[in-house]
């Protein structure tokens, strides 16, 4: 499947089977299925999973009929309703232990895989040791430090300006991810959306801002992960365009982790990249190891 671009939301349903309710997203391209929920009863509740797996089975089956009949050529899963928002399935794992905001949908790799639907892109997090790579992280951090800090002007997050810092972050991630694979435009109002729950977790001194004359232009953006002691999450990475290649991303990262074991953290968790991406290597020289593979999916309906 080739990447889209742009897919233009028209509309979205709520649909249930008789265990189970979701969000169907229709759009422009393709038809997107999310939000999939899978309603406890006694028999889930005290055996194994088998009553939970049929449930979804039945309404990934209901989601597939509906989007046909409306005339939409894919249905991909899952997906709600666009990339800002929670998406992809578990396709590999260790036994690390989930992390905050990681996701985890009911509609399993191998459910989608049994119902024809094809794996249209896959994305890693890994577990880097910060101890372990403390000397490559300082060695990261100055091999750049003067070039980064002469060109541009480098700090952390003020989260008592927060609102104000979250316009410059909207506004990069806008240029920054423009050619992600799915990628659709989202309003300021729903981006700032995402972020309020996460505040009460930040520690500015693990998110960082690259400025070119007033213009942010690079970010990492870290948060502690309240579900496990002594580890930050790596959740956003972006440079804009005009600024790639300069190594913005990798002293930033080392500025974070650098702060990070100051702060008592000892591992890092580089969260859902895609591994083509730029930033699948973004850790080398690091130790890391992958812990958890994810997968979204997409049924050909014009078959």
């Amino acid at each position: 499947m080739k990447t889209q671009v742009s897919n233009t939301l028209i509309s979205q349903a709520k649909i249930s089977t008789e265990n189970a309710s979701a969000s169907l997203y229709f759009g422009a391209s393709y038809a997107a299925l999310g939000n999939v929920e899978i309603i406890a009863n006694e028999s889930n509740a005290n055996g194994s999973n088998a009553n939970g797996s049929k449930a979804a089975s039945h309404l990934l089956n209901h989601a597939v009929n509906i989007a046909r009949a409306s005339g939409q050529p894919k249905l991909i899963a899952p997906l709600n309703g666009d990339t800002w928002h929670t998406y992809r399935t578990i396709i590999e794992s260790s036994d690390h232990a989930k992390f905050f905001l990681e996701p985890d949908s009911p509609l399993s790799a191998k459910l989608l895989l049994d119902t024809n639907f094809e794996l249209i892109a896959q994305y890693s997090s890994s577990l880097i040791d910060l101890i372990a790579s403390k000397e490559a992280i300082a060695n990261a951090v100055s091999k750049r430090e003067k070039a980064i800090e002469s060109s541009f002007e480098i700090r952390h997050l003020n989260s008592n300006n927060f609102n104000e810092e979250l316009k410059d972050i909207f506004s990069l991630s806008l240029s920054a991810f423009s050619n992600n694979f799915l990628y659709q435009a989202i309003s300021f109002e729903n981006f700032a959306e995402l972020y309020q729950p996460i505040k009460a977790y930040l520690e500015d001194q693990l998110v960082w801002l690259a400025y070119s004359h007033s213009q942010l232009v690079g970010l990492l953006f870290a948060i502690p992960d309240p579900l496990n002691k002594g580890q930050i999450i790596l959740k956003s990475v972006a440079v804009h365009p005009q600024f790639e290649g300069l190594g913005i991303a990798s002293y930033l990262l080392g500025r974070a982790h650098s702060e990070a074991i100051k702060l008592g953290f000892t591992h890092s968790v580089q969260a859902l990249y895609k591994d083509e991406n730029r930033s699948a290597a973004l850790t080398a020289g690091l130790v890391a190891k992958v812990i958890r593979r994810y997968g979204i999916f997409a049924l050909d309906l014009t078959a």
